[in-house]
């Protein structure tokens, strides 16, 4: 069995992951926090779905976990102006030396935020759980465009990617994780999106 919460159009068509995984005689268990496409029964938010999840997850119910929480957050995206925006695009909620969050969001950015962070800590919390029962596991989120040492990909200073959560390092030293960037055009996708993985 395998437990995927990455996103929708990923996962849910015949090409994708799910499929993929079927194909292979996998047991697929689907979950979609999009606000477009999952339900009250996939969001890791809910309290009930959440317990659920994690008593399976201790009791090694899973061979691997796949997830990519929600990344409008943690892109760097949100460092530039949109063009084609009324209003320039969303506003950075977090920055490199406030990764959890910035001071004196508006209070749609702050609910925005708040559920982020939620998704983060129920997500590491679940994928710890799993790893000590003996499962596997994958979080996939974009590259951090802010660390000067990588040349090729750097951006900006301020961005503060999901890599930098306490809740991942954490996690990632737990597990003695490793990180792997690349682009996403490497792959034959239409755009370039730098991408890490945790596993």
């Amino acid at each position: 069995r395998c437990l995927s919460d990455w996103s929708s159009d990923v996962c849910s068509s015949d090409l994708g992951l799910a499929a993929f995984l079927r194909q292979r005689g996998l047991e697929v268990t689907m979950l979609d926090n999009s606000v477009e496409h999952g339900g009250v029964n996939d969001d890791l938010a809910n309290d009930t779905v959440y317990s659920n999840l994690l008593a399976r997850c201790r009791a090694g119910e899973f061979l691997a976990i796949l997830a990519a929480p929600p990344c409008s957050t943690f892109s760097v995206s949100r460092f530039f102006t949109a063009e084609d925006s009324k209003d320039g695009g969303p506003p950075p909620v977090r920055e490199r030396d406030q990764i959890s969050g910035v001071d004196q969001l508006p209070a749609q950015h702050q609910r925005e935020l708040d559920r982020a962070n939620l998704l983060v800590r129920r997500t590491t919390a679940l994928i710890t759980a799993a790893f000590d029962a003996g499962s596997q596991y994958i979080i996939e989120n974009p590259a951090d465009r802010g660390d000067r040492e990588q040349e090729h990909i750097f951006l900006t200073q301020r961005h503060g990617p999901l890599w930098l959560m306490p809740e991942i390092i954490a996690l990632a030293e737990h597990t003695h994780g490793k990180h792997h960037t690349f682009a996403q055009c490497q792959f034959g996708a239409a755009y370039q999106k730098y991408t890490t993985v945790l596993a």
